[in-house]
């Protein structure tokens, strides 16, 4: 594998050396005041009812946020190979470019391709993850058919210096280690994170019968991000956030090719500055940035993606009962591709407003809409009507009902509309009718608590964008070449079941403690109409969908040691549309974990044991692309307050 260039190892050398430095001073005199902070509006509170997890990345060790999203939520994965291998979502069947993933509030799906590649993003990317489910395009903008995936900073102030430090060594060569370096005072807070990745994955794996060896699929990884706040007064908030991110992979050929050297490095920086504010009862956030995508294939052909984003929002707590919220954002987009004309450039805004009603005790109520427009021109409008009513609540007992109704978007990606030849300018932004509602229950008993939540889900989307055969262009020399070309000709209905049941117990005065949770999902997503009288798709499971996926935890905890078992089932998945060749058979995960936690004065430590695929499950997440088999991790931690 290509070695990192000197250009990257000056910058993450020199980020180091300002993270240590920083690390020498420190204050002799400490004054602890009461935390101040102004957070940005969450467009989730005005979804009530709507099923949002959150998780902190402190609790988590280094990895890419495939795998965490993974143990998180019940979700599949389409995964090109071993670990550091192309990595696309499929969320409630819906595809990988129909899930939109956010930075600090912004969208950072490739505009190129519409989707992102998550084995490139490290679980230390950010400090807390948000996953809201469902067809939420009337909060959350373009691309949040099937869900949303937030990533942003949560920086506190009057908490002096801390260090986190994580490092991780498992089978084929994997080392991962991450430093968290953070400082803040009264005014000023900062955090600075180091990651860095690498694996060869030279596994073996069999081949009609024969054993053969992995090659050609090592990566590494490495970035920082830093954020930075400053609070001017209790009313007003300076903050700047900077991510750079560089991976390089050699990608892994499928089964049958022992020859294949291709390689594909990627390399991101984001930028956004932002100032929020809050006085009396109106609140705001503007927000501006950069970010620079570039991928080059086999070292020489280069995609390039230049973006500069604004965005502002203002809410108003009218009363008691009202709260409202209106906004905007706008996206100047510069591709530097090959395969597009030259001096190609495109405008994305977006125009939206949201309102919540809490009138009664047991009853919320939230309305929001969004529309985009592209080069200035009106492209969708995504309306959504959304409700909670509590049916009984008390100090133990609490069960609520929500509903949600609307309609989401997609845009064309620049691929779509400008690829030479193919691209098809006279696209439609795909839109999907959805509905969903939810039925939970939380029981807080003695030493038991008990979370158990159900969720009917239905998504129908028109205008699906697919690339077909069929376009042909006559040369000046009277040939002709004959293309692929995209078109609004597929209509898609994805419906099922989300669920989850959540069990605590701890065991009257003991140090005993345990946990159970089982979540999952059935989701029939099948295409409604057929292209051709040949085509045989129509009420067939889309590709790589599987029908169940579940998802089991139970972990068992006593004083600092802990044990867990953890278990990923994901059910057949088609191959192709007609669902007539042979589907890539079921296959059951298991992973064993043992661990210990401590402290020694101001440091906390933990270490952790991982056996993963403990039974040597064969198995595919992508045709004829090999999958490791029985591996190994050793984690350890340390953190200094």
């Amino acid at each position: 594998m290509r070695s990192v260039g000197a250009p990257g190892n000056a910058i993450f050398s020199l980020l180091v050396g300002v993270l240590f430095g920083h690390q020498a001073y420190s204050q002799s005199d400490t004054l602890w005041l009461q935390e101040v902070v102004i957070s940005a509006n969450d467009p989730a509170k005005y979804l009530p009812g709507g099923k949002q997890q959150t998780f902190n990345t402190d609790t988590v060790v280094l990895q890419n946020l495939a795998q965490v999203i993974e143990d998180q939520v019940p979700v599949y994965f389409i995964q090109y190979g071993a670990p550091g291998q192309l990595s696309s979502i499929n969320l409630r069947g819906l595809g990988a470019s129909r899930t939109s993933l956010r930075w600090q509030g912004m969208e950072i799906n490739s505009f190129t391709l519409g989707q992102t590649d998550f084995s490139e993003i490290a679980s230390g990317s950010g400090d807390l993850i948000k996953i809201q489910n469902g067809g939420v395009g009337a909060m959350f903008g373009n691309g949040a058919l099937g869900g949303t995936i937030d990533i942003s900073s949560q920086l506190r102030y009057n908490k002096g210096h801390s260090v986190a430090w994580n490092s991780s060594l498992g089978s084929y060569g994997y080392r991962g280690t991450s430093v968290n370096y953070r400082y803040s005072n009264k005014k000023l807070s900062s955090s600075t994170k180091l990651f860095r990745r690498q694996a060869n994955n030279n596994f073996k794996y069999e081949l009609a019968g024969t054993e053969y060896r992995q090659g050609n699929a090592g990566f590494q990884h490495y970035g920082v991000a830093q954020d930075l706040s400053y609070l001017i007064n209790k009313s007003h908030q300076l903050s700047l956030h900077f991510w750079y991110n560089k991976h390089d992979r050699e990608i892994q050929p499928n089964k049958n090719d022992f020859s294949g050297d291709d390689e594909l490095q990627s390399e991101n920086s984001r930028i956004a500055l932002s100032w929020q504010w809050n006085v009396n009862n109106l609140s705001g956030k503007f927000q501006g940035g950069f970010t620079d995508d570039l991928q080059i294939y086999n070292r020489f052909e280069r995609t390039r993606l230049y973006r500069w984003f604004g965005s502002y929002e203002v809410e108003w707590e009218q009363s008691e009962a009202w709260i409202l919220r209106t906004g905007g954002n706008f996206n100047y987009l510069r591709p530097k591709v090959d395969s597009y004309q030259e001096n190609t450039k495109e405008t994305r805004s977006e125009l939206f407003a949201s309102a919540i009603w809490k009138k009664f005790k047991n009853v919320s109520v939230g309305m929001s809409l969004r529309s985009p427009m592209v080069n200035g021109e009106f492209k969708a409008m995504s309306p959504l009507f959304s409700g909670e009513y509590i049916f009984f609540t008390s100090k133990s007992l609490k069960l609520f009902a929500d509903l949600q109704v609307g309609k989401s978007y997609r845009l064309p990606t620049l691929n779509d509309l400008y690829w030479s030849p193919g691209g098809n300018p006279d696209l439609k932004a795909e839109t999907s009718d959805n509905f969903e509602m939810g039925l939970e229950m939380k029981l807080n008993k003695d030493q038991w608590t008990l979370l158990a939540n159900a969720r009917l889900f239905r998504h129908k989307v028109d205008n699906w964008i697919i690339w077909i055969p069929g376009g042909r262009d006559e040369n000046p020399d009277g040939g002709i070449t004959s293309f692929w070309y995209p078109d609004n000709i597929r209509e898609v209905l994805a419906s099922g079941v989300e669920y989850q049941q959540t069990v605590n117990w701890q065991l009257p005065g003991s140090a005993w403690r345990t946990s159970l949770d089982i979540s999952g999902v059935f989701n029939n997503a099948v295409n409604k109409n057929t292209l051709s009288p040949v085509d045989r798709s129509k009420d067939k499971q889309l590709p790589y969908t599987p029908v169940h996926v579940i998802n089991s935890s139970w972990k068992l905890f006593y004083g600092k040691w802990n044990l867990g078992v953890v278990s990923q089932f994901r059910s057949q998945r088609f191959v192709e549309t007609n669902n007539e060749l042979p589907a890539l058979p079921k296959y059951t995960l298991w992973r064993f974990q043992a661990g210990r936690t401590g402290s020694l004065g101001s440091l906390d430590w933990g270490l952790q044991f991982l056996v993963n695929n403990a039974f040597n499950e064969i198995y595919e997440t992508f045709e004829n692309r090999a999958m490791p088999g029985r591996n190994y991790q050793l984690n350890i931690t340390i953190t200094y307050n």
